[in-house]
């Protein structure tokens, strides 16, 4: 159980046009999409200049979507790249269609050849049972865990998760997290975990533990029960470590520091 106990703690601890990353609605749109891209051996430098090309591309063509990219810092896909566009509306892909369409093709122009793989998920956000850092510019570092639940286990792992977060809600626990779940683009039912950090020093574990934020609001065997439901709810959890490139990012037509996700 202790074991257990450490890694949701770590899991914790550790993909994206607000001013501010609270939610401004009752429903705001939520639909994410997340590119993996990893560069032909040998040839990261020469697909960064195309990426940048690219999103100087957008910067001509006044592209609307934000575009940040993060890179992948820790696990098997150390060196990857990860561009990410947030938080839109399922209508949003049909009114930008014809602009997405053109913007895929300078891409595969331009840049895919560089690429040994590509891949494509597409996720809606959890934004209500989240707690958000005050603006975007606090985040540098981001940790991003995959759950892979069991099937039909989905709906005990989503009410052991909202059940954390109003504990940590509650107890006002100083880390930044929300959750997404895959609509697309891979094996379902699966579940992310992103923690926001402004630096690598936050990793960190926090002065009061998950643990004890969450035997403080619901007592010891109710914890445990929170706990074992989340384990006994996943088959598989991987976890790595991001960090965001600004200068191979876009937002409000131009290219650097984001506004948005």
């Amino acid at each position: 159980m202790r074991n257990k106990i450490l890694i949701l703690s770590v899991t914790l601890l550790l993909v994206l046009s607000f001013g501010s990353l609270a939610p401004a609605q009752e429903a705001p749109p939520n639909v994410i999409i997340v590119y993996f891209f990893k560069a032909n051996p040998g040839m990261a430098q020469q697909f960064e200049a195309a990426l940048r090309a690219h999103l100087e591309w957008n910067v001509e063509n006044e592209g609307q979507w934000p575009w940040n990219t993060w890179q992948i810092m820790s696990g098997d896909r150390y060196g990857e790249y990860v561009v990410t566009s947030a938080f839109h509306s399922w209508e949003d892909f049909d009114a930008n269609e014809e602009y997405f369409s053109r913007q895929v093709a300078n891409f595969r122009l331009n840049a895919a050849p560089l690429l040994e793989s590509v891949e494509c998920i597409i996720d809606e956000a959890d934004l209500i049972n989240a707690t958000f850092p005050p603006d975007f510019s606090y985040i540098n570092v981001v940790e991003f865990y995959t759950y892979h639940i069991k099937p039909c286990h989905m709906a005990e792992f989503n009410e052991a998760r909202i059940r954390i977060h109003q504990a940590t809600a509650e107890a006002d626990w100083p880390v930044y997290y929300y959750w997404e779940t895959l609509r697309s683009g891979g094996t379902v039912p699966c579940a992310y975990l992103i923690i926001f950090h402004r630096n690598w020093a936050e990793l960190r574990e926090p002065e009061i533990s998950l643990w004890q934020v969450l035997v403080d609001a619901y007592g010891e065997e109710e914890a445990s029960s929170l706990v074992d439901s989340i384990y006994n709810s996943v088959h598989r959890i991987e976890c790595s470590v991001m960090k965001y490139r600004p200068d191979l990012s876009y937002n409000n037509g131009q290219i650097g520091w984001r506004s948005g996700m």
